[in-house]
């Protein structure tokens, strides 16, 4: 197929998952049907539209690998792992919907694409996004075998040594900076993960049925008395927060009932403006497509820790494990001197 007949195919908003590339779709004021996934009288464009938005995007934060590693024949090429734009658009950006029409659209928008035979290549990293990775289970190490009550004063004390050690262009004492690194990168994240749950928004909450629950009333099912509470992510035993979801199907996961055991859902009705901190999607919030919104360091270190965090939080642990694996995540919440805190 050449190139102008590519360019002339419509694709469709709910082909994407990326939320900026949705947003161009919808900005060009034009329904139709979709010729890629079939839908009909939904937002689209043509390709040719779509791939000089796509390739501007992709070119604020790679680039040709010719431009920054070193290509040897004998060594077997790149000296470094490139990338091609397929594989950076499916696995690393993730920017289609899983409804969306298959692999032709992803073929379709790299031979279109300025950069369909570019090895390339994240712009100049100034760190790796594996430090960030190292720091966080240096810090988890260090809450569950070495320190806990202490080791927030001395990054706090870390962090201050770094701040005058800049102002001074002191660089021997920027050496040893992954904690005050890894605050700060919390710091960015959390600050774009920022959401609110309006008022009448449904909260569910379970709890594994026990004798008398018939009797039950609302109080019942509100955050656990103290004296009973125990060990979660984000709270330690006697400590007592509302665990709560927006459906009820995640409750009973969470609960963790026999098999037929029974479980009671109380459903909660938001009352005032809750502000949370929101993990679920940072594809959702931090897009390299968004040129008024992008933010080079946010796109290359922020985001990928979000994705990593938020799938290791959200890993299950078992009972007899708990009390240990909880810490890191029960520390950040109830230190004044961490982003969660």
């Amino acid at each position: 197929m050449t190139r102008a007949e590519d360019g002339d195919k419509l694709c469709c908003r709910d082909c994407f998952a990326d939320p900026a590339i949705r947003a161009f779709i919808e900005s060009q004021g034009t329904t139709g049907e979709c010729e890629f996934c079939g839908s009909r009288d939904v937002p689209v464009a043509a390709l040719w539209d779509m791939s000089p938005f796509v390739d501007e995007g992709i070119s604020r934060k790679y680039e040709d690998a010719a431009q920054q590693v070193p290509y040897e024949s004998a060594e077997g090429g790149y000296q470094f792992d490139t990338n091609d734009l397929e594989q950076i658009l499916i696995d690393y950006e993730a920017i289609f919907s899983p409804f969306g029409g298959g692999s032709e659209l992803p073929q379709t928008l790299v031979r279109m694409s300025r950069f369909d035979t570019t090895p390339l290549i994240v712009q100049h990293p100034l760190s790796s996004y594996g430090d960030y990775l190292e720091y966080w289970t240096t810090f988890c190490a260090m809450v569950k075998h070495d320190r806990r009550f202490t080791l927030f004063e001395d990054l706090e004390r870390q962090r201050n040594i770094h701040f005058d050690a800049m102002c001074r262009g002191d660089v021997a004492q920027l050496d040893d900076i992954g904690q005050v690194e890894l605050w700060e990168v919390f710091d960015g994240a959390l600050s774009q993960c920022r959401s609110v749950i309006n008022p009448g928004t449904v909260i569910y909450r379970a709890r594994r049925a026990m004798e008398g629950y018939e009797r039950w009333g609302n109080k019942a099912l509100t955050s656990a008395p103290i004296n009973i509470t125990t060990e979660t992510r984000m709270s330690p035993r006697g400590i007592s927060h509302f665990y709560g979801c927006q459906d009820e199907q995640t409750c009973l996961a969470e609960v963790r009932p026999a098999i037929g055991e029974n479980v009671v859902v109380g459903q909660f009705r938001v009352q005032v403006p809750l502000n949370v901190i929101d993990l679920v999607s940072p594809r959702e919030r931090i897009s390299m497509f968004d040129a008024e919104n992008f933010d080079f360091r946010s796109e290359i270190y922020v985001k990928p820790f979000l994705l990593h965090f938020g799938r290791e939080i959200a890993q299950p642990i078992m009972p007899h494990h708990a009390p240990l694996e909880y810490l890191p995540t029960q520390s950040l919440c109830d230190h004044p001197y961490t982003p969660l805190g």
